[in-house]
């Protein structure tokens, strides 16, 4: 889209969040999809709308060019193709300057109701990534095959766990129901996946799980 918004200067840090999901029509012949936002600007930067079919894998993309404000906005796109009602559709929105992201945020939703999905979450804990200092320090501790990880978390004991992908923006999510690797530090400081069991992910593309027979920390790596 060649649109250019120009507004007021703004001073306040550079933010971008969904707030409201408008689905005109799932069918990607003639219906379109808004997504409205809340931003704030400095300077002139480019912003970018992804949606992305998470049964199908399929996408559609929306981008326009933006010089200072803040406010509440939307943008549209097409539904990717194969989209059915009932379908999860997940939203990126990213702001950009020269190619270095400045901001995004990411929701997933229901594309028949524009709300978010239920969740058929199993039994056990759903992990989160840390965060500071320990994030910076574990995923730049590669395992033996040389991969770094891209996010860390800590167990809450042994037993099945979840990890629901949009938790963890630093993994990547290329695939409509990825399974990324899981290791876990042994009492040597190394990475392992021995105690890590039955990964799998689950069909509506949304989470993974798996079961772990230790305590500690472990790691997300992708594959």
């Amino acid at each position: 889209m060649g649109l250019v918004l120009a507004l007021a200067a703004a001073t306040l840090p550079e933010r971008i969040s969904v707030t409201r999901i408008n689905p005109a029509s799932c069918d990607p012949a003639s219906g379109r999809i808004g997504v409205a936002f809340e931003a704030s600007v400095n300077g002139s930067l480019g912003v970018e709308m992804r949606l992305q079919n998470r049964r199908t894998g399929e996408a559609s993309t929306s981008r326009l060019a933006w010089t200072y404000g803040s406010g509440t906005f939307s943008l549209y796109a097409v539904p990717p193709q194969g989209t059915l009602p009932g379908d999860v559709l997940t939203v990126t929105l990213t702001l950009s300057r020269g190619g270095a992201v400045r901001a995004s945020d990411t929701y997933s939703f229901d594309c028949g109701t524009g709300q978010a999905p239920a969740l058929p979450l199993p039994a056990g804990q759903i992990v989160k990534p840390l965060n500071g200092f320990d994030t910076w320090a574990l995923t730049h501790w590669p395992d033996a095959a040389g991969r770094r990880p891209c996010a860390a978390f800590d167990l809450d004991g042994w037993g099945a766990k979840s990890l629901i992908y949009e938790e963890f923006p630093a993994c990547p999510v290329t695939t409509p129901a990825p399974v990324f690797s899981v290791e876990c530090l042994t009492e040597q400081g190394a990475w392992t996946a021995a105690e890590v069991h039955n990964v799998t992910a689950d069909p509506s593309g949304l989470f993974m799980s798996f079961e772990v027979t230790q305590h500690g920390r472990c790691a997300v790596f992708p594959n």
